[in-house]
């Protein structure tokens, strides 16, 4: 499971895909950890972000204390 993030100064597009590819959440969320976190609840998912607003803060809170993996993307 991937889940992939881009990141707004105010809201968070979120896009929860399986392997195959196919997608199987896609929300637009605050841009807030908490958000997020309900958001990959459940799911054992790969997390890719890109380097934009926020980006620190919230690989900190995934990272270090949700255990998730996460990747940084460009754009």
């Amino acid at each position: 499971m991937y889940a992939a993030l881009d990141l707004g100064q105010r809201t968070i597009r979120a896009v929860l895909k399986r392997q195959d590819g196919k997608i199987v959440n896609e929300l637009k969320i605050k841009n807030q950890a908490d958000a997020v976190l309900r958001f990959l609840k459940g799911t054992d998912a790969n997390v890719v972000m890109e380097s934009g607003y926020n980006y620190l803060y919230l690989y900190l809170v995934y990272h270090k204390t949700r255990h998730y993996d996460i990747y940084q993307g460009t754009v």
